[in-house]
């Protein structure tokens, strides 16, 4: 199966879910329009983390890919 230029890793659609499901922050109840999810990998671990602008309260999200 081919990709075409719009297609996306795996990695980035779940960002993707997290910048657009995941606006409101579960501290200070902030709702970031502006804000953007980061994602770093070592290439056992991936972690997804998002900043509050508001309060600066940290979301995390960590997938272990090894077994």
């Amino acid at each position: 199966m081919s990709q075409g230029p719009t297609a996306r890793s795996p990695f980035e659609r779940v960002r993707d879910r997290y910048e657009n499901s995941e606006k409101k922050c579960p501290d200070c109840g902030y709702i970031g329009e502006d804000g953007e999810w980061k994602s770093e990998t070592d290439g056992r671990v991936i972690v997804y983390q998002y900043r509050c602008s508001s309060c600066n309260a940290t979301r995390r999200h960590v997938f272990n890919l090894e077994r």
